[in-house]
């Protein structure tokens, strides 16, 4: 999560996973759609490089820096004393599902769906939060409950959203996508709806 940035014409932050290789770059109008943060990184070491634009002055600074805390006792979400953070350790009877309809909220862990041609999502309203990313083609998760990173190509800023956090009957949320790192929005990646 960036905190001031200043990116000139041309100028670009690109963000490397050691682990993988995974690679994001973004320019100006970029990261701001992306709410001045990335996608989410697989392993535990990135690379930022600044690319500067001719005759150009940027500068940028981290705020933070999003990690998972894993343990027994550790809830992402719920907070620590409330369990593990995928709900599920050792045995597990889902099915993968490989519907692109669907998508997982990062950081709240939460799940969305496609609803319409222009991208829009859905989701239940205790899961809006800034900050948030629709990533699709979820890998499983590790067995000690570590989440795994789909490819950035996968991962897509939520731009907007409304809703309400009113209990049973009262929790509903929409989301407006933004664009991947290729440009794409989910339906047009995907097709589906």
């Amino acid at each position: 999560y960036f905190g001031d940035v200043t990116l000139g014409e041309g100028s670009s932050l690109r963000i490397t996973s050691m682990l993988d290789g995974e690679v994001q770059s973004l320019d100006a109008q970029t990261l701001a759609m992306w709410s001045n943060s990335t996608a989410y990184f697989n392993g535990s070491l990135i690379k930022i490089e600044l690319f500067s634009g001719p005759e150009t002055t940027n500068h940028f600074t981290i705020d933070y820096v999003a990690s998972e805390m894993l343990g027994k006792d550790v809830n992402p979400i719920a907070g620590p004393g409330a369990g593990d953070g995928c709900g599920i350790c050792g045995s597990d009877d889902r099915v993968q599902d490989d519907d692109d309809r669907f998508f997982r909220i990062m950081p709240v862990g939460c799940s969305g769906t496609i609803y319409n041609e222009s991208s829009c999502g859905v989701t239940a309203g205790h899961c809006l939060q800034s900050g948030m990313v629709a990533q699709f083609r979820v890998p499983d998760s590790a067995s000690n409950c570590a989440t795994y990173n789909p490819p950035v190509s996968e991962q897509f800023p939520v731009t907007d959203y409304d809703g309400a956090d009113g209990g049973v009957g009262n929790d509903y949320g929409a989301l407006a996508i933004g664009t991947n790192n290729s440009g794409q929005r989910p339906f047009e990646r995907y097709g589906v709806y």
